[in-house]
């Protein structure tokens, strides 16, 4: 079918160092020290600069974006990785909030000027002073995309006006996909980890939705059998799913060799898309656009130890479900629990799978804040107990449990987890669940 798009040209000319037909270049104009969304639109495109959205995936297709930024989403990753996290749940940033300094330097260009943007201007403050912290001096907060009247802007309604362009070949893969990069009739994914961009490098004029980190972690897309081959009730969100990946788009899907990129593009086409192209793993990538990495770069140290390492979901009798990940080393890399949760039945029927959520989902609407003097909310205090048993490498013996409740004994241990109000019974049985399917049979 014929597709059009808008095309949104910068008009930099006069910006870049260019060389001219004499051979003479001029040079690129002094950034000032402010900058907002009133004037970004003179400094877009520079090579001294990177310019990063920090506002969540959805919002991508949600709200629009502008041209030449790149997200890196502070709920959606930094958070939710623990890489910078608010420990007193505000926009204060304080020392303590940084969790992994390195991942903080592997993402943002010291090098550079780093533009930063959100929704309002508030995340861009907040990332702004931590990077200041570390010693960087080229931060500039530029505000808000709702004040942003620049000729930049795409749209994110979901209407494009796509313009006609030459065909598509039947086989697109590593060793041609030089020759349709930065068509705007395409949308270019890579599935790797974050971390893998400043490891391994990556292509130029692909955008980061990893799945181990993003689309398994929030259950957008979990593989429910742990293998690769897809199931339908493996799309925990098909409206994320539908948000992320653009099906007015050919969508090119890479990763590290290929196997995640087929399977979420067999998710994809469960739900209806039919412009979805596997091009593999950048092992085999020869091209002349990767940006290498340096070979060095981890988000953490890898904690060795003796469990087998994959990704494993345990769940209890109580509807509590656990996500543990093993890292290569055998040791624990990340957990993420969860719970379902459901209506009340007050009518007598049997409560329908409608009625149902999960109290991540849920988050502040769950309301624990409410429930016996809690000062924070169920998914805060999972979280927590997540990162803590994380810290300990495993439910640690010591933890004194009183009527099915941590005991205050406990707050040097596992610190702001010490007499939360959840029950940790269903959480144990979660995570030994998980765990027994992580440890080598004897």
């Amino acid at each position: 079918k014929m597709k059009k798009i808008l095309i949104f040209i910068v008009a930099l000319a006069l910006t870049f160092t260019l060389a001219g037909c004499n051979g003479e270049s001029t040079e690129l104009p002094t950034i000032p020290e402010t900058v907002d969304m009133d004037a970004i639109d003179d400094f877009l495109g520079r090579p001294d600069a990177q310019y990063v959205d920090l506002r969540n995936f959805d919002d991508k297709m949600a709200s629009g974006y502008i041209a030449g930024f790149e997200f890196i989403p502070f709920f959606d990753y930094l958070e939710k990785t623990d890489v910078l996290t608010r420990t007193d749940g505000d926009w204060t940033f304080a020392a303590a909030d940084i969790g992994s300094a390195g991942a903080l330097r592997a993402l943002f260009n010291e090098d550079k000027t780093v533009f930063l943007m959100c929704g309002s201007g508030t995340r861009a403050g907040y990332v702004m002073a931590a990077l200041e912290s570390l010693g960087f001096e080229n931060v500039i907060n530029i505000g808000g995309i709702a004040d942003y009247n620049g000729d930049n802007l795409v749209a994110g309604n979901g209407t494009y006006n796509l313009e006609v362009q030459l065909p598509l070949p039947s086989v697109v893969d590593m060793a041609n996909i030089d020759m349709y990069l930065g068509r705007n009739d395409v949308q270019y994914v890579d599935l790797r980890n974050f971390d893998d961009k400043m490891a391994s490098g990556y292509i130029a004029g692909f955008e980061f939705i990893p799945f181990f980190q993003f689309l398994e972690e929030t259950d957008v897309l979990i593989r429910t059998d742990g293998d690769w081959t897809f199931a339908a009730e493996d799309i925990g969100s098909a409206g994320a799913l539908r948000a992320l990946f653009n099906e007015d788009k050919t969508i090119f899907l890479m990763c590290g060799s290929g196997t995640r990129a087929g399977y979420v593009m067999a998710a994809l086409e469960s739900l209806g898309y039919t412009d979805v192209v596997n091009i593999g793993g950048i092992g085999s990538y020869t091209g002349d656009n990767k940006i290498p990495g340096d070979g060095t770069f981890k988000v953490d140290v890898i904690v060795p130890g003796t469990l087998t390492p994959g990704i494993y979901f345990g769940a209890s009798d109580n509807l509590y479900t656990a996500v543990l990940v093993i890292n290569s080393a055998g040791g624990i890399q990340s957990l993420f629990f969860d719970a379902v949760t459901c209506a009340t039945d007050t009518d007598g029927d049997s409560i329908k799978d409608s009625d149902c959520s999960t109290k991540q989902t849920l988050g502040d609407a769950y309301g624990m804040v409410t429930i016996g003097g809690a000062t924070l909310e169920w998914y805060e205090q999972a979280n927590e107990l997540a990162a803590a048993i994380v810290v300990a490498q495993g439910w640690d013996t010591d933890w004194a449990i009183d009527a099915g409740y941590f005991d205050d004994a406990d707050q040097d241990v596992i610190d702001d987890v010490a007499g939360v109000t959840i029950l940790v019974g269903g959480f144990q049985d979660a995570f030994d669940d998980a765990l027994d399917q992580a440890t080598p049979a004897s």
